[in-house]
């Protein structure tokens, strides 16, 4: 069970189950009910609604990695499918989405000036760091209470500039 975030009366599914506090914490989700999306494990289609929450989704053994590590398996596929010329068009609308979805303090400038080359260098594959490597994080809360990763940021920020080669 993946909780819906997104509150989304709209398009819901018959595998979705409104659940009550009772219910979900029952499942491991102490912090109440309400919708949540019953999502099979393996591959499948997913429509936007149910990629969003599973690229969301925290509520793991693995926390806020996991969510990074889905994160980019979402994007991994979005970019594969933006190798196929018969797919293009539907694949700069997935591209158009994830960057409206997507906050970050890259500027739209990198994007137009080494993403052009990073999508034409497709055919050769597609290469993905993860900063932070596994098992060199530990889960922390911000002073907010909020869950996130403590990772050392020299460390790291070194190695952003380098893959960003700057």
């Amino acid at each position: 069970p993946v909780p819906d975030d997104l509150a989304a009366t709209e398009g819901k599914v018959s595998s979705d189950k409104d659940l009550t506090a009772e219910e979900a914490a029952a499942l491991g989700y102490p912090d109440g009910g309400g919708t949540f999306m019953m999502i099979k494990p393996g591959t499948q289609k997913m429509d936007g609604r149910m990629l969003l929450n599973y690229a969301r989704f925290r509520h793991d053994d693995e926390g806020d990695y996991g969510r990074v590590k889905r994160q980019q398996q979402v994007l991994e596929t979005v970019m594969s499918k933006m190798k196929n010329p018969l797919s293009l068009f539907t694949a700069s609308s997935a591209l158009g989405t994830t960057r409206a979805v997507t906050m970050t303090n890259i500027p739209n400038s990198f994007f137009l000036t080494k993403g052009i080359t990073a999508l034409l260098d497709m055919k050769n594959g597609i290469k993905s760091t993860t900063i932070p490597a596994n098992n060199d994080w530990v889960n922390a809360y911000d002073m907010y209470g909020g869950l996130g990763l403590s990772i050392d940021m020299t460390k790291y920020k070194a190695k952003a500039q380098e893959l960003l080669g700057q």
